[in-house]
């Protein structure tokens, strides 16, 4: 049997596009996600981007 890889040009995972709440950031850590494609990022460090994007709604 062969076995060939066919390489992609599939941008990264930006997390900042996918993680838009506590309950993604959670949904994706408990199916192991979060540590396969974004294994250093906090959810301190999502929670303060969050924060800074809904200051920047109601400005």
């Amino acid at each position: 049997m062969i076995h060939a890889h066919v390489p992609t040009n599939r941008p990264k995972l930006i997390w900042q596009d996918i993680i838009k709440s506590k309950e993604d950031y959670t949904n994706l850590a408990k199916s192991g996600m979060m540590y396969v494609y974004f294994p250093d990022i906090s959810w301190k460090e999502v929670e303060e981007y969050l924060n800074k994007e809904k200051q920047v709604v109601t400005d």
